[in-house]
């Protein structure tokens, strides 16, 4: 899930006329990618399926009723926006979904969003993008200190409800790379201000600003989990992996594109580097 208080520096983002279609966007735009649950009654069972959303009811109860705060409302307007320019422009190649974690695994097991990409040999490579979008430069270096001290504890994402059409499966994902993502507050309210006025844009300057954030964490996550439990461990070989198929994408998919200055990035770029000393 996202931050749920803005810094007390912070300033909201937008005027009310802007935040109100902003949210109303976001709201269609999560209704059209919002994750079908009919398969996993069928994979796992309705009883299995009432007795996990059971687990959450309280909290899931709790989410709905509340009012959002500034914060979490960008929050909710930031993944929609995200999950919409993204998918529908294949920021994450021709052959990859971006889709939307269930409210389990987001409650659950800390996943908000799935990348699934396929590459050439046909192996499918997927990217749990993790309670870490963020706007927030003291939010993304706490949520990447969280996923690093998880690397070192040796544990990955785990997603229990996943489907993917493209793959055709439906089932539990395990040793899942997290990640965390985000855009400082300037290139944000570019990019939603394109998003509500724009749509069409494909705005993939800030998929390459996304695709080198999870490029420089991988090769420095991938460093600390082969420090830690070794080359051949599964979080040493995910982070690998997730590193050479970002680049791919880059070098494939982003020639020409400049990716604008972010502090975000700038931030995750030093850690992970720090990660490889």
């Amino acid at each position: 899930m996202f931050e749920r208080r803005p810094s007390p520096n912070e300033s909201p983002l937008f005027t009310p006329e802007l935040i109100k279609p902003l949210t109303q966007k976001a709201i269609e735009a999560n209704s059209e990618h919002s994750l079908d649950m009919e398969p996993f009654i069928e994979t796992y069972g309705l009883e299995t399926v009432r007795k996990d959303y059971g687990e959450i009811a309280v909290r899931l109860k709790s989410y709905m009723e509340q009012k959002l705060s500034p914060g979490s409302k960008m929050g909710f307007i930031f993944e929609s926006a995200f999950l919409d320019i993204g998918s529908k422009n294949s920021w994450f190649g021709e052959n990859s979904e971006l889709t939307h974690a269930s409210k389990y695994d987001d409650l659950k097991n800390g996943v908000d969003l799935v990348s699934t990409i396929l590459r050439p040999n046909d192996s499918a490579h997927h990217l749990a993008i993790a309670s870490d979008l963020t706007y927030s430069q003291p939010s993304s270096s706490a949520k990447f200190n969280r996923v690093a001290n998880g690397i070192h504890a040796g544990n990955l994402a785990e997603i229990k409800y996943f489907h993917s059409d493209l793959l055709g499966f439906t089932g539990r994902l395990r040793n899942v790379p997290r990640t965390v993502i985000g855009l400082d507050v300037k290139n944000l309210e570019l990019f939603l201000t394109n998003w509500l006025r724009e749509p069409e844009l494909a705005q993939k300057q800030f998929g390459l600003t996304i695709m080198n954030q999870i490029a420089a964490q991988s090769r420095g996550f991938a460093a600390l989990a082969q420090a830690t439990h070794g080359k051949s461990s599964p979080a040493a070989r995910a982070y690998r992996t997730t590193h050479d198929v970002t680049q791919e994408i880059i070098e494939r998919d982003y020639q020409g594109i400049e990716a604008p200055e972010d502090t975000i990035t700038n931030t995750i770029k030093a850690a992970s580097q720090r990660l490889r000393e």
